[in-house]
């Protein structure tokens, strides 16, 4: 599983916060408490996202081989790339494949309501034209 979401780092980050990959896989990291929470995959230099302005945000995941740790995931905000993480095992048998997306609004204790608006949504088998992914 993987989220591409804001991330405000326990209110460290401006609200909305940074843009990051939110990801489990088999080999990722275990939490400080033990657990199992997901990784966190941040941008460097971090990416801001703004608030009351519209974005493309886009995201590019390329599934390993199975039993390799040859997967990558990428993401990007109004055309810059943002993060592009490589070496990922997410997988071990072909039969796993990418069969969902959903679009999330993830609020961490937050006191007041948060909205967030979606358009001209798209998902493809290819990247687009425009998704030059460093090899």
């Amino acid at each position: 599983m993987t989220n591409l979401e804001p991330w405000s780092d326990w209110r460290r980050n401006e609200p909305p916060g940074r843009l990051m990959f939110y990801s489990y896989w088999p080999d990722m990291k275990r939490s400080s408490d033990g657990k199992y929470w997901g990784n966190n995959l941040v941008s460097d230099p971090p990416i801001q996202v703004p608030r009351g302005k519209w974005v493309v945000m886009s995201l590019w995941i390329k599934l390993n081989t199975p039993g390799k740790s040859d997967g990558e995931q990428a993401f990007w905000m109004d055309g810059k790339l943002g993060g592009h993480f490589k070496n990922i095992r997410f997988r071990d048998s072909d039969v796993l494949r990418l069969n969902s997306f959903s679009l999330d609004l993830y609020v961490h204790d937050s006191k007041k309501s948060n909205v967030v608006w979606f358009d001209d949504v798209a998902i493809s088998r290819e990247p687009f034209e425009w998704m030059k992914v460093a090899k």
